[in-house]
């Protein structure tokens, strides 16, 4: 009797070496820990909370991801997020319509997208030096075009985006996890993500190939603006205004749940279930310890840790796949 795709992908996994595997027990660890010091930790109403400071994050790392397999990486992502809403507080208040300006701030993202893919893969510059210097450019137009001033959006359907909940959870969590299914699909079932892998595992064996490395490049910085442009919108929906300092500061807070959950950081390896179980695992520790009454710098330095010590299991990882 012949196997399904499915069972044979699962029979072929190394579950001892699988980062995946690593994430899901850590996880698991740290939800009996924290159990264990607050009984309320393990409730509906706190899980609820938890997936809901994971949803953000979560969108901006589907993006994250995939350009992370292919070899580059997008710390300009917040500041685009920041020149996508702003585009669409300005025009919300010049009285273009609500869901054409929620378009149009998708493909301001995607431009910036285009923008950050342009400068790498054609003037063959650093994905990390241009993006450090577009977050910085970024962010200075989306000042620029507020005035440095929030943008208060009274629309009620603008509100219920991004507010509302289904069956009591939040919606921006079936948003994060619609996101994760069709990047999932993009990376897994299409030749746009099998040429992603192979660009970022071996570019030049990909070159000799056939394959268009600067259009793979390009696109998957325009699919990571369009995803930050979609963050941005459902960020500023919860807050009821668009703000130009939106994520500020909060760039590496997407690629973290990447890299915790063993995507390579030399590219071409991953899975993008790995990423979403870094985001949980994040908010996870992120909940517990303000429960426990923790100060944030402490939290930031537990993460900060988290990710340390995940670039050293990549790079193991990656040393011992060489020998």
């Amino acid at each position: 009797m012949k196997k399904s795709k499915f069972v044979q992908k699962i029979k072929g996994i190394d579950w001892k070496k699988s980062p995946i595997v690593s994430t899901m027990a850590t996880t698991l660890i740290l939800i009996i820990i924290f159990t264990i010091f607050n009984s309320n930790f393990l409730t509906w109403p706190n899980f609820t909370t938890i997936f809901l400071n994971a949803s953000i994050i979560g969108i901006f790392s589907t993006g994250m991801t995939m350009l992370l397999i292919g070899g580059n990486v997008d710390l300009s992502a917040a500041s685009t997020a920041a020149i996508s809403v702003m585009s669409f507080g300005l025009l919300y208040k010049n009285g273009v319509p609500l869901l054409l300006g929620a378009l149009l701030c998708l493909v301001v993202g995607m431009l910036a997208g285009l923008v950050n893919g342009l400068l790498v893969a054609k003037a063959q510059l650093p994905s990390m030096m241009v993006t450090i210097a577009n977050m910085l450019t970024f962010r200075a137009i989306g000042y620029a075009l507020s005035n440095v001033q929030a943008v208060v959006i009274t629309d009620t359907a603008f509100f219920a985006f991004g507010r509302r909940t289904i069956f009591g959870i939040p919606v921006s969590v079936f948003y994060m996890i619609l996101v994760f299914l069709i990047i999932g699909y993009v990376l897994e079932r299409t030749a746009f993500g099998r040429r992603i892998y192979a660009v970022g595992g071996n570019m030049q064996a990909s070159y000799y190939s056939g394959i268009n490395i600067d259009r793979t490049i390009i696109q998957s910085f325009m699919v990571m603006g369009v995803v930050a442009g979609f963050a941005g919108l459902v960020s500023a929906s919860q807050t009821g205004a668009t703000v130009p300092s939106i994520m500020y500061g909060r760039e590496f807070d997407f690629v973290s749940p990447c890299v915790i959950g063993g995507i390579a950081m030399s590219g071409g390896k991953g899975k993008i279930f790995g990423t979403f179980l870094g985001c949980i695992l994040l908010a996870i520790v992120a909940n517990g310890m303000v429960m426990a009454g923790l100060q944030s710098y402490w939290q930031d330095m537990v993460k900060g840790l988290i990710l340390i010590f995940a670039m050293w299991v990549d790079a193991i990882r990656n040393r011992r796949d060489l020998a």
